[in-house]
């Protein structure tokens, strides 16, 4: 009986393995690069891009830790949380709130969402697919970025939802701007959202969309009586958010503002789960708040690179195979962007600035995201 007990571990240790081996060789054939550690911080990115190709260098620096330490005395930056507009609600029952965003490259972001959302939220959602908005495969990062260090502290109130589509279903097309791709993940979000309690709530948007834990605070745990609203009239709300468009001391004008407040971005929404069974994913409504970031156009030469190969209104084919120049050129525009579409602050409305938020975590380690004021990023010199 034992050496029956003993060959059937061994046969289900053998499954398990073999199970391992090719699941493995599935990712790492899709993407050989990401499991070869080379010390390549000394080689010009953009050389790197042109000898290896440009999807292959890009995801390969994307998931570097920034080279710069965490610091450890960021209380100052952390400022105590309480209404900055009417008064606490009577109410002292647990909220459960989840906080469902879209994911795909934006690692540095995700990042400094965690931290600043942290305290605030029971559970991170993070939906991503294992296709990009191009229709190519992409490997699923979380499950990469989970064993992370920098990430580890995070990951018990993660809950990774996956949108898996059959690779022989699709048909990939750098050129084309197909918003198909985009649309079933938001779509994948929402069925999420509608499969919670009824009086959970929920924040949509898109992991760059970094909404202030301050402003996340007000429109939770603060009743606004002058408006004549309370806790359970508030919601759905959405959130204004500051969009530098790549650069901290820009602001850009956006096309979807919040109304009477034309230099925020307007999407973030917060939500009764119940309310998710009506309207989509992104969606405006009357009432709102007001603070946030949106790390858009954000100028990281391996974020620049791969926006652009994957992004729903990017790309083009002809940049799979490309060039030194081109890869420098890209950075440059980029760069250039963030100044051609944008005003300084000291030019924003009074009435608007109340949305303009950098995150603590940025605040307190403000060397670690250099591309962020158009700096240097030792993980990417091009």
């Amino acid at each position: 009986m034992r050496l029956e007990t003993r060959q059937k571990k061994r046969v289900s240790a053998s499954i398990l393995l073999i199970l391992f081996i090719v699941f493995s060789y599935h990712e790492i054939s899709l993407f050989p690069r990401y499991f070869s550690f080379r010390d390549t911080s000394q080689i010009n990115f953009c050389e790197q891009v042109q000898r290896e190709g440009p999807m292959n260098a890009a995801l390969e620096r994307t998931l570097w830790q920034p080279p710069v330490p965490l610091s450890k005395s960021c209380g100052r930056y952390k400022q105590e949380l309480r209404c900055t507009r009417g008064q606490p609600a009577s109410s002292q029952n647990p909220i459960e709130i989840y906080d469902i965003f879209l994911f795909s490259f934006e690692v540095d972001a995700l990042e400094i969402r965690f931290h600043e959302l942290d305290e605030l939220v029971s559970h991170f959602v993070i939906v991503e697919s294992n296709i990009d908005h191009k229709g190519y495969p992409k490997p699923l990062l979380w499950n990469m970025l989970k064993h992370d260090p920098r990430f580890v502290p995070f990951r018990s109130k993660v809950i990774h939802v996956v949108r898996d589509v059959p690779l022989d279903s699709v048909q990939g097309n750098r050129s084309a701007i197909e918003w198909t791709f985009e649309h079933q993940s938001w779509e994948k979000a929402l069925e999420f959202c509608r499969f919670l309690p009824p009086q959970a709530i929920v924040m949509l948007g898109f992991v760059d969309e970094i909404v202030s834990r301050q402003a996340l605070y007000d429109a939770i745990y603060c009743e606004d009586h002058s408006s004549g609203s309370n806790i359970t009239s508030a919601l759905p709300l959405s959130f204004g958010i500051w969009f530098p468009f790549g650069h901290l001391e820009r602001a850009f004008r956006t096309d979807w503002p919040i109304q009477g407040h034309p230099y925020t971005y307007g999407y973030p929404s917060l939500r009764y789960a119940s309310q998710c069974s009506s309207g989509t994913f992104r969606q405006q409504f009357a009432r709102h708040k007001l603070g946030g970031l949106h790390i858009s156009n954000y100028c990281f030469p391996p974020f620049v690179i791969l926006k652009e190969l994957t992004g729903t209104e990017y790309g083009s084919e002809t940049l799979q195979n490309m060039t030194k120049e081109q890869c420098q050129q890209l950075v440059h525009d980029c760069q250039g962007h963030s100044f051609g579409r944008t005003v300084p602050l000291d030019q924003v409305p009074e009435e608007d600035l109340d949305a303009v938020y950098i995150p603590w975590f940025v605040k307190c380690n403000p060397k670690r995201y250099p591309s962020l004021m158009h700096q240097v990023d030792l993980r990417a010199v091009v």
